[in-house]
């Protein structure tokens, strides 16, 4: 790997985040690392939808591509997995050192953001987030409380008495969540995306998304991650359980 890694910044997204869309698109727009590229994957039903990125300035290489839902999709879940999954293997047919991992409602923190995280030389590596609304919000980064927390069912208890001192420092944590994370080749290239929900579930409401198999599997390969409790990034979040209603209205 060379003194400027080539990185390719992912976001699976729908028509469900156009409402932060073109501030998103000049946040990301804003970053200052050069060699960087940006795949987009729009999971929206119509393909048309694909349409709206072209107004936007991103980077040069700038890829969207268009993946519905299938009928052998459970659900959102699956599709979203499908497009973490055809990311990882566009990172890896295309010789990408590091696969950066950006949510289409998460915020860069800062402009260097990008080169903050490379000064770290960890294998994954990010910043937080909170995630829930109101009340219910929360960071989604968790302290490692011992070698077999995260894979405890009680997962409610567990976290809250987990929850992170965000004191500047880099701290090795048990959960980072996918919306603002970089992830080494010599990870993406040996681990892929999953969702298996005879392994993880709470109710239909609390499933587990790709992101919480690939931090067990990470902790299961004797993988650590970091987070840089320098900054923490903007989530311009919406109820997720508006988009399942409406994901059921569509089916």
């Amino acid at each position: 790997m060379g003194t400027n890694p080539k990185i390719l910044i992912v976001t699976p997204t729908a028509y469900h985040k156009d409402y932060c869309l073109e501030q998103w698109a000049y946040a990301i727009s804003q970053l200052t690392y050069d060699n960087l590229d940006i795949l987009i994957l729009d999971n929206t039903l119509e393909k048309e939808h694909v349409n709206i990125f072209n107004k936007f300035k991103f980077r040069p290489n700038t890829y969207v591509m268009h993946v519905p839902k299938r009928d052998t999709d459970k659900d959102i879940r699956f599709t979203m997995l499908r497009c973490n999954e055809i990311s990882r293997i566009f990172a890896i047919k295309n010789n990408y050192d590091y696969i950066l991992s950006i949510e289409s409602d998460v915020f860069p923190p800062i402009v260097n953001a990008v080169e903050i995280l490379l000064e770290h030389k960890k294998e994954v590596v990010g910043f937080d987030y909170f995630i829930g609304q109101y009340h219910n919000s929360m960071p989604i980064v968790f302290n490692r409380l011992s070698e077999n927390t995260y894979f405890k069912n009680d997962t409610q208890g567990t976290y809250m008495s987990g929850l992170m001192l965000h004191d500047g420092t880099l701290k090795e944590v048990v959960n980072l969540g996918l919306g603002f994370v970089l992830i080494s080749r010599s990870v993406f290239a040996t681990i892929p995306f999953r969702v298996d929900d005879n392994e993880w579930v709470i109710d239909y409401e609390n499933f587990a998304h790709a992101d919480t198999f690939f931090h067990i599997d990470l902790q299961k390969n004797g993988i650590p991650i970091y987070c840089d409790t320098r900054y923490i990034c903007t989530h311009m979040n919406q109820s997720w359980k508006k988009v399942l209603q409406i994901e059921k209205n569509e089916i």
